[in-house]
């Protein structure tokens, strides 16, 4: 028992067993050797499950993570908060030198040492990262000890990816977000709708309506009979879906719909339609932003003056308008200062009390896509060319008429043309009849905010007078 107990040690903590002598056995090697010792038994597939979470366990964080409150740390000062960030930072900068090669390498060749890192301050000493050079040397920022699982980013400001994430950080995530909802008067005994975003909820969510396609007048009339059905007291959707629901029901003269709150997500909220939806649904809005890619959220509390950071998740730093991430829980794939394409600006304190930045995000702009019988929405247009042609590097979709639909391409690495193929098929049967132009370009260029836009339209026709003569 106590040699299992030894490797087990040595399997769940990496840290501890590269400081050790004779400790230097590989995590496969260590693996099997405990599988050995309990070949075709129900305690070899626990071992070969369990020991993931195990290491996860025993990482320095997982006190920590254990001492945190995020209920009761919303409320700390701005002081308080930044020296919980400089711990957590602290204990990033040491995992990353010791366990990921990148960084070990970058902070040889910045001359720099772990205790050259105490403070957020002390982050301008190393560059900033993005998306190409992480993917570039994917292996090297990944580290297997604490890779768990992966995340698929949405890819509403370039093409999506996949990144390894560990354990502590998809329960941060789960938190935080549970926070903010808790903020809209959601709570799991509430029914939640989330109408046209293509997505579920997954767990966080315990009682859920979807709802996800394409629309026209005749599905807005079953959209809406259907959410009567469920009456949800609470939505999750993008902005301008939310909108386009909002203008329908104000021209029905209806306002049926009992709902306490609208939670918008993953698309930049106009002043214009929060004031639309607000009137027909007549509760309020609460925006939400956040790229998992860097652990970013921030949500909208009951003062509506701007979004509250989630400051115990993440660093955010603002240079020159870009925002540079520091995410302090993802011990799989580590993203010290990595920018994503986001803009924005800090804003004075709330006067709610808490303690948490308040920011303002500029872009994510939501387009969509025009038939002759229906709305196509980005997500639905952009699916395709994200799941079935992995091979993409960067896609941008241009509707230049009514008759003609321009797909631009970057090619990436393991680009593949049967996949891209598939992908088009798919995307001619979803716009039907309407010509489709393909480019292959070397980069699509950000706008002037450092924003990309993966579906554009530019017909310069209103959405829904356009719905009203389908």
């Amino acid at each position: 028992m106590n040699r299992l107990k030894k490797l087990l040690i040595m399997i769940s903590d990496p840290i501890l067993r590269s400081n050790r002598p004779g400790m230097s056995q590989s995590i496969d090697s260590v693996r099997q050797t405990v599988l050995s010792h309990k070949k075709k038994s129900r305690l070899t597939h626990i071992l070969s499950k369990g020991t993931k979470w195990l290491r996860d366990f025993n990482i320095p964080m997982r006190n920590e993570y254990k001492k945190l409150n995020i209920k009761k740390t919303q409320w700390w000062s701005k002081s308080e908060l930044e020296a919980l960030q400089n711990k957590y930072l602290r204990h990033l900068i040491k995992h990353a030198y010791q366990n990921v090669p990148f960084y070990h390498n970058l902070f040889q060749k910045c001359e720099l040492r772990p205790d050259d890192i105490k403070t957020k301050d002390d982050l301008v000493k190393l560059p900033i990262i993005d998306k190409p050079l992480i993917k570039k040397y994917y292996n090297q920022f990944f580290c297997p000890i604490y890779g768990l699982g992966t995340f698929r980013s949405g890819g509403t400001t370039g093409a999506p990816w996949k990144f390894h994430w560990s354990y502590l950080w998809f329960q941060m995530w789960n938190d935080i977000i549970w926070r903010g909802w808790n903020w809209a008067g959601y709570k799991k005994s509430k029914r939640m709708a989330s109408f046209l975003s293509g997505t579920g909820l997954g767990n966080t969510a315990k009682a859920e309506l979807i709802i996800s396609g394409t629309v026209n007048n005749a599905k807005l009339d079953t959209l809406v009979k259907q959410l009567k059905t469920y009456k949800p007291q609470h939505f999750y959707v993008y902005p301008a879906a939310a909108y386009i629901v909002a203008r329908y029901l104000l021209e029905q003269n209806d306002f049926s719909l009992n709902v306490e709150s609208i939670i918008t997500t993953a698309f930049q909220l106009y002043d214009w339609q929060r004031e639309v939806i607000e009137e027909a649904f007549q509760c309020k809005v609460f925006d939400e932003w956040g790229s998992n890619d860097g652990a970013n959220t921030a949500q909208e509390c009951s003062e509506h003056l701007g979004i509250h950071h989630a400051a115990e998740r993440n660093i955010i730093e603002i240079v020159d308008g870009r925002i540079i991430a520091t995410d302090l829980w993802n011990y799989a794939l580590p993203f010290i200062r990595y920018e994503n394409g986001d803009a924005g600006k800090w804003l004075d304190e709330c006067p709610c009390g808490r303690g948490l930045p308040l920011l303002k995000i500029y872009g994510r702009i939501c387009e969509f896509l025009l038939t002759p019988t229906e709305v196509i929405l980005p997500n639905v247009i952009t699916a395709p060319l994200s799941n079935l042609a992995i091979g993409i590097d960067t896609r941008q979709v241009i509707q230049k008429s009514l008759d003609l639909v321009e797909i631009k391409v970057v090619k990436g690495k393991n680009f593949s043309d049967a996949e891209f193929q598939k992908a088009l098929t798919e995307v001619k049967r979803i716009l039907k009849n309407i010509e489709i132009k393909v480019t292959f370009e070397d980069e699509i260029p950000l706008t002037p905010a450092g924003k990309r836009r993966t579906v554009i339209n530019e017909t310069n026709i209103d959405v829904i007078d356009y719905l009203h003569n389908l």
